[in-house]
């Protein structure tokens, strides 16, 4: 589709290495938006989508990473750092609409608002679901039960999984649930919230803020993610990292 866009066959494929960047994309985005269309794969905002992927090539990439039930060999004596983030792309409803959301959050809902949208979301599993997840986080509410990913935290479990169960090299794996003090109840743990602490920069985001609790944080994880990725990398050449 994306050569066929671009007006290129197979007796004109050179002419691939003059076309423009900029022209490159939009023929290229055009051409994932009509595949995913024509196939009906579903996007993680609605409607249908595609991105851009390795494939099994049998040369650079000799098999699937990961499979229903198992891990690629190759990577059995290299260690994993996975991880995501406890709202990941449950929250970004709510942030799309600022305005609305800062006036009516988790954080200024009644209990009896939190349960219908626990009964609403959950079903006769509602009261259930709470409890576990207050079991789970004594630190969070039950609104926060609301926001719990699984589009991006099943298949991460089951990488591993997977990876343990190899009994190979250790698997390191993290949830990021901090939230930011900047408009509370807005900005949750939601997908790449983790990324300024790991890099510890911040004072570069401005829906992190500056307490006491972010710096130690990012104190924290830059030193522990950071130095050991780099310890890991360099004894093993190759370090394998899912910071989703």
């Amino acid at each position: 589709m994306n050569l066929k866009n671009l007006g290129i066959t197979k007796d004109s494929i050179e002419d691939l290495q003059n076309v423009d960047y900029e022209k490159l994309t939009e023929q290229s985005n055009l051409a994932l938006q009509q595949a995913a269309n024509e196939f009906s794969i579903p996007g993680p905002f609605g409607g249908y989508s595609m991105e851009w992927e390795p494939v099994v090539d049998g040369d650079y990439m000799p098999t699937h990473a990961v499979t229903e039930d198992s891990f690629a060999e190759a990577g059995k004596d290299i260690p994993l750092l996975i991880g995501t983030n406890l709202a990941e792309w449950e929250a970004f409803s709510a942030m799309s609409n600022t305005n609305g959301s800062q006036n009516g959050n988790k954080t200024t809902w009644s209990e009896k608002e939190v349960n219908a949208r626990l009964d609403a979301k959950y079903g006769d599993k509602a009261k259930e679901i709470a409890n576990a997840f207050k079991e789970a986080y004594p630190n969070k509410t039950k609104a926060d039960a609301l926001f719990v990913d699984t589009m991006i935290r099943m298949p991460s479990l089951k990488i591993m999984s997977h990876k343990a169960d190899q009994n190979g090299a250790p698997v390191y794996a993290y949830m990021f649930t901090y939230e930011s003090p900047v408009s509370p109840g807005l900005f949750l743990a939601t997908h790449t919230a983790e990324i300024p602490f790991v890099f510890h920069n911040i004072d570069k985001s401005a829906t992190v803020g500056d307490s006491k609790e972010a710096k130690t944080l990012e104190d924290r994880m830059s030193i522990t993610m950071v130095c050991s990725s780099i310890k890991i990398a360099s004894k093993h050449r190759v370090f394998i990292c899912a910071c989703l």
